[in-house]
């Protein structure tokens, strides 16, 4: 009987510090080295607006955050420099998508390209036999665009001589020559201009006469597509505390931002890299321009059928423009 009641005694015992560690979180790592936040101008650095204008830290001491131009992102992902950064979908994948040394944490916008005309389509269709302009046509705005074409079954090409009325003449442009081009009276003149907001606000409101009449938001469909997306470095994905406060604090800034236009590009503005000058105007940051940059911060892992797919359809377009991620590549 006291063999038994020993037995049972020391059952009890062993079950309650099992159920004491499983009621026990173990505490995540906490990253203790400098955290370098890197983002493009333009709709990408109005994410981190209310961060910068705050001059949040999120729990660090050593924090920064750096706009840099769109063309140069990417190499401070490439040499490490960047502990956290915010780029095209694109990008990340070709970069990061393995997940051996940063991993995605969010997908901050999800669409800002439009199509300024002076004239009014209708539909699609209504581009066949038309001249576009693209604003980075190598990339997710071309790419997006072409992948629409694609889906609605609208040949294109880059070769004007092949042009035919039943095909989509598509021309890189840079953003100062929309308005020459779209005015233009003679074989330069194009129809249709794709580009981003807020770029967008800027032309439309520098010359009226210029419309947005098009979304490919709109034109895409399916919840629209991943377009900026936040990677951060392994040792800091590690740090769940961080990524929690930093995911909370990039959702209050997409609220934030809407309606403090002037406060984010001040905020913009004193965060560029040495000798980099904002692109952004803070009299084209109205509630309508920035709300059309859709920023909005969903957790990646949220998003990983979307952007997979997303991925898969701009490599059927160009084998080259990204690589297919590994599911190591999400936290």
């Amino acid at each position: 009987m006291k063999k038994l009641l020993a037995l049972i005694l020391s059952l009890i015992s062993v079950f309650t510090f099992a159920f004491a560690v499983v009621g026990c979180t173990p505490a995540t790592p906490s990253y203790d080295g400098a955290v370098k936040i890197y983002m493009p101008d333009g709709a990408p650095a109005l994410a981190f607006a209310k961060l910068m204008h705050d001059e949040n830290k999120l729990g660090k001491d050593d924090l920064t955050y750096t706009v840099v131009s769109a063309n140069n992102i990417g190499g401070v992902v490439a040499n490490g420099t960047a502990t956290a950064a915010l780029m095209p979908i694109n990008a990340a994948s070709k970069l990061c998508g393995t997940g051996d040394r940063y991993k995605i944490l969010s997908v901050n916008t999800h669409g800002n390209l439009y199509v300024l005309s002076k004239q009014t389509p209708d539909g699609i269709d209504s581009l066949k036999g038309k001249k576009v302009g693209v604003i980075n046509l190598a990339n997710v705005p071309g790419l997006t665009f072409k992948a629409i074409l694609k889906k609605n079954e609208i040949t294109y090409t880059e070769d004007e001589s092949a042009h035919t009325s039943t095909s989509v003449f598509l021309k890189n442009i840079e953003a100062g020559q929309v308005a020459a081009l779209l005015n233009a009276t003679d074989n330069a003149k194009l129809d249709y201009v794709v580009a981003p907001e807020p770029q967008v606000s800027k032309l439309t409101t520098a010359a009226p006469v210029i419309k947005n009449v098009l979304s490919l938001q709109t034109l895409w469909g399916e919840d629209s597509y991943p377009q900026a997306v936040l990677v951060v470095k392994n040792e800091l994905a590690q740090d769940a505390q961080f990524c929690n406060a930093l995911l909370s604090a990039l959702s209050e800034s997409a609220t934030w931002v809407k309606t403090h236009g002037e406060d984010a590009y001040n905020a913009i503005s004193t965060h560029t890299a040495e000798g980099y000058a904002t692109t952004l105007a803070p009299t084209v940051l109205t509630e309508s321009a920035i709300t059309g940059c859709n920023i909005k911060v969903v957790k990646a892992n949220e998003m990983k059928a979307t952007i997979n797919d997303y991925i898969q359809k701009i490599i059927e377009i160009e084998p080259t423009s990204a690589s297919v991620v590994s599911d190591n590549f999400f936290i």
